[in-house]
C-alpha cells in the first residue's frame, strides 16, 4: 500500500525543484518510482494508484500538450541514476 510518508520520502529522496526545469511527465515521475522502490526493496504501487496518491497529497501537474508535467520537478539521486541507465529513452 503507498502511504502518504512513503510518497514523500520518495519525492524527498528522487526529486528537487528547479524552476527553469520544464518538469517530469507523470510517466517519468513513474518510472522513477519504481527505480527507487527497487533500490530500496518496494514493491511498486500500481501506475493508478501511484497517481491517485500524487493527487491525495496534491502534487500538481499542468498539461503540456498530450502530457500531464510536473512543473519545476526534477530527478535527483540514485534512483534517478537507475531510470535513466534503465529507459530506452533516446539521448541524441
Amino acid at each position: 500500500m503507498l502511504t502518504k510518508a512513503v510518497l514523500e520520502q520518495f519525492f524527498a529522496e528522487c526529486t528537487c525543484c528547479e524552476e527553469d526545469s520544464e518538469g517530469l511527465c507523470l510517466d517519468e515521475v513513474y518510472g522513477l518510482y519504481v527505480s527507487w522502490c527497487t533500490l530500496t526493496g518496494r514493491t511498486p504501487a500500481s501506475d493508478r494508484s501511484f497517481r491517485a496518491a500524487m493527487h491525495h497529497i496534491r502534487i500538481s501537474t499542468a498539461r503540456h500538450g498530450r502530457k500531464q508535467v510536473c512543473t519545476g520537478l526534477a530527478m535527483a539521486g540514485p534512483a534517478a541514476t537507475d531510470y535513466i541507465v534503465h529507459s530506452e529513452v533516446p539521448w541524441a
